[in-house]
């Protein structure tokens, strides 16, 4: 006897497909619902502990006087050593940089930005988070390639006063990325769950029809 025959040849078999198939739909929708949930959820604590950063450690070291114009010489150099001790300690963080609301960068730890330049096509973000407080983005670019890799990172906008805006860089890899790959081996198993029962209920009722049945 086949495998086919083995659990399709009787009637109660068609009723088991089906509640199998109705659990497995069920446990797709909760994969799909709660995975995004656990994104939600990762979001809003990367969230959180880039704001921090912001207020424990850049909002302290810095007045108005400093965020009036590009930091550079040996205050750039004592501000990244600080920022280098405490917030890029924290392997999930890959940047720091400080904007003014005009998109003039004042601040970064980015070897290949150019402090002074306000070449950033980031002004909406910019005006965003000073209008209506700390920002996170995803799928962002301010240099606007459709395909450029920093695209991945997940970027928070905190405002600081003299109407500069801090921007604290996550990676993806280290925020996002495990939760969605859990979630989503919860995906493919339920999928594939629901289209097994799904196929054995119709061949339940061919072999019925066949005269398998018992």
């Amino acid at each position: 006897m086949s495998v086919i025959e083995r659990f399709t040849r009787d009637v109660a078999s068609k009723y088991v497909w089906a509640a199998l198939a109705l659990a497995a739909a069920l446990g797709l929708a909760y994969a799909i619902t709660n995975g995004g949930q656990a994104q939600d959820d990762e979001r809003a604590l990367a969230h959180g502990r880039a704001v921090g950063y912001v207020e424990e450690v850049l909002d302290p070291r810095l007045d108005s006087r400093d965020l009036a114009a590009p930091i550079t010489g040996q205050p750039a150099e004592s501000l990244e050593a600080a920022v280098r001790r405490s917030i890029l300690a924290d392997e999930r963080v890959t940047r720091v940089r400080i904007w003014s609301s005009d998109g003039t960068l004042l601040f970064s730890t980015g070897r290949s930005d150019r402090t002074g330049s306000n070449e950033g096509l980031n002004d909406p973000v910019l005006s965003e988070a000073s209008r209506d407080g700390p920002i996170t983005r995803s799928n962002f670019s301010d240099g606007g390639g459709p395909d450029d890799p920093e695209r991945s990172l997940l970027r928070t906008y905190v405002p600081m006063r003299a109407s500069a805006v801090a921007e604290i860089d996550q990676t993806d890899e280290g925020t996002l990325a495990a939760v969605r790959t859990e979630w989503r081996y919860y995906q493919i198993l339920a999928g594939a769950m629901l289209l097994s029962s799904v196929v054995c209920v119709p061949l339940t009722v061919v072999a019925l029809h066949a005269g398998w049945g018992i």
